[in-house]
């Protein structure tokens, strides 16, 4: 399997510094939240289409990172899923299950 997506957990160098720049933190929470003190809430995540609040002080963004793949005839499937899948399932344990 190849990988095409990039996580945005807010704890990766890149999400950290955006958030940092825009004067949110990341605090531990079970998992790495981003915090912002104009906010009464945490996210687990630095890129979000919802989550506007998080949007007007900067701390998330909605931007993706966008990637092109040349599908071949040997390809058979794409697979898209969600965090909440990728938190629990390898990229190898998630392609079995599909095949």
């Amino acid at each position: 399997c190849i990988r095409l997506s990039t996580d945005h957990k807010p704890e990766l160098p890149k999400e950290r510094k955006m958030i940092e720049q825009a004067g949110g933190r990341l605090v531990f929470s079970g998992c790495w939240r981003v915090d912002h003190p104009s906010l009464a809430c945490r996210l687990a995540c630095s890129r979000s289409i919802g989550d506007r609040k998080f949007k007007e002080v900067g701390v998330i963004s909605a931007e993706p990172d966008v990637r092109t793949f040349k599908l071949t005839p040997d390809d058979r499937f794409i697979l898209i899923a969600s965090d909440g899948v990728w938190d629990v399932l390898s990229d190898r344990q998630a392609t079995e299950i599909v095949r």
